[in-house]
């Protein structure tokens, strides 16, 4: 059996009760004359370097800093020779919705339902992918109405077998 505890304001720890100072505007200080604290030199201790530009590093070529016009480059001849230009037609497709294929419900009747005519809307779901694929929607139309109706027609075939099926197994008595 679980012991709880009993609510007992007796034994229970008193809540502290916080309570905020009220709201006082504060005047400035009188004594304004303070100054800041001194800037503390933090780079101390770490050699400083003169100014102007840094020293050259071994290695490097030589920094030169003189003012003046700049060096004058040799210009070489600009040779301007004729291309030719091939332009590409431009074609413009618009999306073609694409047309139901039927094709998993070809597999599922032609497995579950009834073979042959399942076997030929595999065909027709086939056929309706291809002309999806290839943007002709007449072809795309058409086999996907004809594979629609095989569908339907191999499902009501197999539902009608197998409930003949069924209807037939029961009145056997074993």
């Amino acid at each position: 059996m679980k012991r709880t505890k009993s609510k007992d304001p007796d034994t229970e720890p008193a809540q502290p009760t916080i309570r905020y100072p009220e709201m006082v505007p504060t005047t400035p200080p009188a004594d304004t004359d303070q100054q800041p604290p001194p800037y503390r030199d933090y780079n101390a201790g770490y050699p400083q370097h003169p100014p102007g530009p840094p020293p050259n590093q071994p290695g490097y070529p030589q920094v030169v800093h003189e003012y003046g016009p700049p060096p004058q480059q040799q210009l070489q001849p600009l040779v301007v020779t004729q291309q030719n230009v091939t332009m590409q037609p431009t074609v413009c497709m618009t999306p073609v919705r694409q047309k139901s294929d039927y094709l998993c419900c070809s597999i599922f009747t032609m497995l579950c339902c009834f073979f042959p005519l399942g076997l030929i809307a595999l065909l027709l779901s086939i056929l309706t992918r291809d002309a999806n694929m290839s943007g002709d929607e007449f072809r795309a139309t058409t086999w996907s109405r004809a594979a629609g109706i095989v569908n339907s027609v191999a499902l009501a075939f197999g539902l009608i077998c197998a409930t003949g099926l069924a209807i037939r197994f029961s009145m056997i008595r074993f």
